[in-house]
């Protein structure tokens, strides 16, 4: 087990399923987004890579407006997915480090560029927002990835876990949050907001915590 827990996360760092042909796409795109990002970046402008990664990170984290330090960590990461990606023919022939480090690298560059063509007005040459948004969902085919039998793991463990505990959960929900026990009619009230609310979120795209949400409703 601690050699598969080891292991799996450099294996799964990149879709592994991604053909040569996909591969050869990333490259071609990467190349066509270049000049984009090139012209926003300015010539001249130098970054190094621990500088970029902390730039971009801290234009995801914190919601500042892009400056031009985030334009030019921006060409200078995309550039550097090139440079991985053309060291082999499939991801299967990286190196675990090589995975990762393309993963972190196509994470914060997809993200970037989802948070700058949003209000569509960064990039205003025809074209650019749609090329730069194709770019995104390839970049986000690669690293949002999770394999079927991760899934059928997940699904399992929760679903067994809560043939076994059931009891508990069913008792800290209905008479140990809150004053005051819960009726039938207010748990199956409680249980469709918190339905409702969750769905909204993954429509929307928030994080949210089920237990938070859960804990909320049965409190109101």
């Amino acid at each position: 087990m601690l050699i598969l827990i080891g292991i799996l996360p450099g294996v799964y760092a990149i879709n592994p399923t991604v053909t040569a042909a996909g591969v050869a796409g990333l490259v071609s795109d990467n190349k066509s987004v270049q000049p984009i990002l090139d012209a926003k970046a300015g010539s001249g402008a130098q970054i190094t890579g621990a500088d970029a990664k902390t730039a971009l990170s801290d234009f995801l984290k914190y919601g500042a407006k892009a400056a031009q330090t985030t334009f030019v960590a921006l060409a200078y990461e995309n550039r550097a997915i090139a440079q991985i990606v053309g060291t082999a023919p499939t991801f299967g022939k990286l190196t675990d480090d090589q995975r990762k480090d393309l993963r972190t690298k196509s994470y914060l560059v997809g993200e970037s560029i989802g948070k700058l063509t949003k209000p569509n007005k960064t990039f205003t040459a025809p074209g650019d927002a749609k090329t730069l948004g194709d770019y995104k969902k390839e970049l986000d085919g690669m690293t949002k990835f999770i394999p079927v039998w991760v899934k059928f793991m997940v699904a399992l463990c929760l679903g067994i876990g809560t043939m076994i505990g059931w009891k508990r959960i069913v008792v800290t929900i209905g008479e140990k949050i809150g004053k005051s026990h819960l009726t039938y009619a207010q748990g199956a009230s409680a249980e469709l907001v918190t339905m409702a609310t969750i769905q909204g979120a993954d429509i929307l795209g928030l994080p949210v915590s089920t237990t938070h949400i859960l804990s909320s409703s049965r409190g109101c």
